[in-house]
């Protein structure tokens, strides 16, 4: 190592291509079609699982913009991410109409008062992710809950313990996936004395069903 042994300026000239800087303190933006997520909003991601939670896996559709986000995110934490619109990219509607709700704020200012005539409902990620959304309503109060003894097993029928399938009066009013409720306090809403059950199965007038997981107490 150079040394003056008078004083003076003396002149050093170090390499510094081979630093490896702390590139964990710094922050990068990047903008791609990803496969769901809020359209055309920063979002701020920490970690790779963090970017598949919000944008979703890669496929063969975006696994460039998908793998160059997850690649600095290997190297830092700390990476502002944008889903750029696709113009053929829109959101499941109850009636199947199409239209492309962005983010949050696009449907808080644009949609949530019920514009765009797309039904009842929308899904909340445009693209095919959307497409898995299922809805379940009630149409009216009886199909919500209903109480009627006309509908239980017939007279006729003897039903031993333990037996997972019921004989009934009129089997079309009901469906799969029903909760059902056996009492022996028809004349109360509140049949504290009876199991719930849940139909699998319709076969003519006979009901087969399994043990609701919530069990006695309410739905």
């Amino acid at each position: 190592m150079a040394f003056q042994v008078s004083p003076g300026v003396l002149v050093q000239e170090r390499d510094l291509t081979n630093i490896i800087p702390a590139v964990s303190t710094s922050i990068g933006a990047f903008a791609g079609q990803f496969a769901k997520g809020p359209i055309d909003e920063i979002v701020s991601i920490s970690s790779e699982q963090e970017l598949v939670d919000t944008f979703g896996k890669p496929d063969s559709s975006t696994f460039e913009y998908f793998f160059t986000a997850a690649n600095f995110l290997q190297y830092s934490n700390a990476l502002r991410v944008v889903r750029a619109q696709n113009t053929s990219v829109t959101n499941a509607t109850a009636s199947g109409s199409s239209i492309l709700i962005k983010n949050t704020d696009d449907y808080t200012n644009n949609y949530s008062t019920g514009q765009g005539s797309v039904g009842t409902f929308a899904a909340r990620t445009a693209g095919v992710h959307g497409n898995s959304l299922l809805v379940s309503t009630c149409p009216s109060a009886s199909a919500y809950e209903e109480i009627s003894t006309s509908l239980v097993a017939s007279t006729s029928t003897t039903n031993a313990v333990g037996n997972t399938t019921i004989a009934v009066d009129e089997g079309d009013n009901f469906n799969v996936g029903d909760i059902i409720q056996f009492s022996t306090t028809a004349s109360t809403e509140d049949f504290d004395d009876g199991e719930f059950y849940r139909i699998t199965a319709i076969t003519s007038e006979t009901l087969t069903f399994v043990q609701h997981p919530r069990g006695s107490g309410g739905l």
